[in-house]
């Protein structure tokens, strides 16, 4: 991430809008008493309202800018494990988690493709993959309000790309932000 971004991201505004559009998303997700991986997780915003959703699962909460990663281990309780890690290329075992969280952090991804074939490598037969994130096909010059975002696809794109890598699709909603619940 850029300067200006991390600026804009490690704010308490971010903050109460990353919780708001976090708890919505999470009011969809099935309970789980295992293990979940968070990929992107930022200064641990999102990754404590996984935790707060999912009171006995153990989570691990990944991010590949170091800085971030500090940030988020400053916050995170004895049942999460923070660790810099690159989503088109995790280092986790096979059928590893129950659950993998990913909230607006694939279009930070150049290998973005990879990273979902990762996703659903990790993932445990049945396991859910929910997704946040954002439709910047149709803004290619504007990339994410100025600032450099290397995985520029649309909505329809990112679902078709889930189908191919094996995902089932459970629910999408939204439009230029958009989640999407899947299943392995």
């Amino acid at each position: 991430m850029s300067w200006l971004e991390k600026l804009l991201v490690n704010n308490p505004f971010f903050d109460f809008w990353r919780r708001r559009t976090a708890k919505a998303l999470l009011r969809r997700v099935r309970d789980t008493n295992g293990i979940v991986l968070e990929i992107g997780c930022g200064k641990g915003t999102t990754t404590m309202e996984i935790a707060t959703r999912l009171p006995n699962a153990k989570i691990i909460a990944t991010d590949f800018d170091e800085e971030q990663v500090a940030l988020a281990k400053e916050h995170a309780s004895k049942r999460i494990k923070v660790t810099q890690a690159d989503a088109s290329n995790l280092v986790f075992k096979n059928n590893t988690f129950n659950a993998v969280f990913v909230f607006l952090a694939y279009h930070h991804v150049e290998e973005w493709k990879k990273a979902l074939k990762e996703s659903f490598r990790v993932l445990k037969p049945h396991g859910d993959l929910y997704v946040e994130e954002l439709s910047l096909k149709p803004f290619p010059r504007l990339k994410h309000w100025f600032l450099p975002t290397p995985g520029i696809f649309s909505k329809q794109e990112f679902l078709a790309e889930l189908r191919k890598k094996g995902f089932k699709i459970i629910n999408s909603e939204g439009g230029y932000k958009f989640w999407v619940h899947t299943r392995k």
